[in-house]
């Protein structure tokens, strides 16, 4: 019977599935992965469908002629990532090699190695293509620092800075930067099969559901906001007439909290509130994650829109758009409180 088991499970897709959600010697966390994904996928406005399409657009980019991973959407953020990570890596060597300029000492010890993982920066700022960033990469070398006796306070600060960034150039490579472009291209061939399979396994989980509730009469917080949707939104993801019925109704939309809300949530308060949304809200304080709260979606709005701002009496930066007003004044603690919630949060993020 062994052999027979294993030849039903070698080439198929739902086993191989089953294999990269959970360890190969133990499936007890399966059914968890499952249902994680399952809930997870209802916070988005197009449900099980973005697997579906997520398969399609793995499946289409890895076929493309030449393949480049930063050409395509999951690739452009590694390469802005990269980009900026680059930027920081030029900036903290060229204060590090300030800080020995005036000492002959300092620069025999630090001034090749410091000079260069500067030039290594540099030259990952001017790359073009993944398979540029991974050979690079791959050809990094930690050049040793030599010995400087009884270093003042201004080398130590050099020397670990340039610690802490080669740190982070071995993290870099190790985790984004590890495989050739081919490689990934075969991957994310192989992931358009598994998101394809997942989907038609998790869409026919979906439809006994939510039979099976609809035989009880039962109705739970995720159902209300996926049947909310289906009455504001039509087929073609326009307004539907409720929608713009209550667009009409009222002149302001206020929502707080804004950092706990997630893609369908976002979406719903799109099509009721339009254009005339007032949102509040603060990413630090984003605590619900666990109910699938995705404070990317409140990021974005403040990325992508015009800041206004105050000049003497005047305000400025007003867009037809819409805009971000930063709130910087806090009553609720004093100063220090403050700087030190910046200060950690600061470095959360930037990690």
């Amino acid at each position: 019977r062994g052999p027979e088991a294993f030849s039903l499970l070698w080439g198929n897709p739902f086993a191989d599935l089953c294999d990269s959600l959970t360890p190969s010697k133990n499936d007890a966390d399966l059914i968890p992965a499952f249902l994680t994904l399952y809930d997870r996928l209802l916070s988005f406005p197009e449900e099980i469908e973005r697997l579906q399409n997520e398969a399609h657009e793995l499946r289409y980019a890895s076929e493309a002629h030449p393949f480049d991973f930063f050409a395509t959407r999951h690739g452009r953020i590694l390469r802005e990532w990269t980009a900026e990570f680059a930027r920081h890596g030029v900036h903290v060597m060229e204060e590090a090699i300030e800080l020995i300029a005036n000492d002959e000492k300092a620069q025999k010890a630090y001034a090749a190695a410091f000079g260069a993982d500067l030039d290594f920066c540099r030259r990952l700022a001017d790359v073009r293509t993944y398979d540029e960033a991974y050979y690079l990469f791959a050809s990094y070398q930690n050049e040793r620092l030599g010995v400087l006796r009884n270093p003042d306070s201004s080398f130590i600060t050099a020397k670990e800075m340039r610690t802490d960034l080669v740190d982070d150039i071995k993290s870099m490579r190790d985790t984004y930067f590890r495989d050739a472009g081919e490689i990934i291209r075969e991957q994310m061939s192989v992931t358009a099969v598994l998101c394809g399979v997942l989907y038609e396994f998790l869409s026919e989980y979906d439809r006994r559901t939510l039979s099976e509730k609809r035989n009880r009469g039962i109705c739970d917080f995720t159902d209300n906001r996926r049947y909310l949707l289906q009455l504001l939104e039509n087929r073609d993801h326009t307004p539907s007439p409720m929608a713009l019925e209550y667009r009409e109704r009222f002149d302001e939309v206020y929502i707080d909290e804004y950092q706990d809300v997630d893609e369908m949530q976002d979406t719903i308060f799109t099509l009721i509130g339009a254009d005339h949304r007032f949102m509040v809200g603060d990413i630090k304080q984003s605590i619900y994650g666990f109910r699938g709260a995705d404070p990317s979606v409140f990021a974005r709005y403040r990325r992508e829109l015009c800041q206004l701002y105050r000049e003497e009496d005047e305000w400025k930066g007003y867009s037809e758009r819409g805009n971000s007003i930063f709130m910087s004044d806090n009553f609720r603690c004093d100063e220090s409180v403050i700087r030190v919630t910046n200060a950690v949060c600061g470095h959360m993020f930037r990690g």
